[in-house]
């Protein structure tokens, strides 16, 4: 390959990581404005400003032909104060360790990604 043509091809993907770099920068910046938004608005579904636009589906409102789907959050359970689950909880997790080790079990490969730190 010239090297005029490794220059275009370097050039288009520091373009590219520069368009990533912006790109998750905006995102953080939506995914806050979404968050504060979220909050906002569970304030009004909790004094009851958006029962007006209930819909007969649980927790549903209707605005502007759009569905939105309030969610009260996921129930967890917190089980540090039992002794018995701690321990199998560890002895589970040497195991695993174990298994691992020992190449008994398959490692499962995600999607790749990129992580985008300024």
């Amino acid at each position: 390959m010239s090297p005029t043509m490794t220059d275009s091809y370097q050039r288009s993907a520091e373009k590219s990581l520069a368009l990533l770099a912006d790109l998750k920068h905006q995102q953080r910046v939506l995914d806050a404005d979404i968050k504060l938004l979220q909050d906002q608005l569970t304030r009004h579904v909790l004094a009851g400003d958006l029962d007006h636009l209930k819909t007969d589906a649980d927790n549903t409102y209707k605005y502007d032909e759009i569905n939105f789907v309030y969610s009260s959050g996921r129930i967890t359970y917190d089980f540090s104060a039992i002794e018995e689950i701690e321990e199998t909880e560890s002895t589970l997790k040497q195991l695993k360790t174990t298994a691992i080790a020992a190449g008994i079990v398959e490692p499962k490969v995600g999607k790749p990604f990129w992580t985008v730190r300024a």
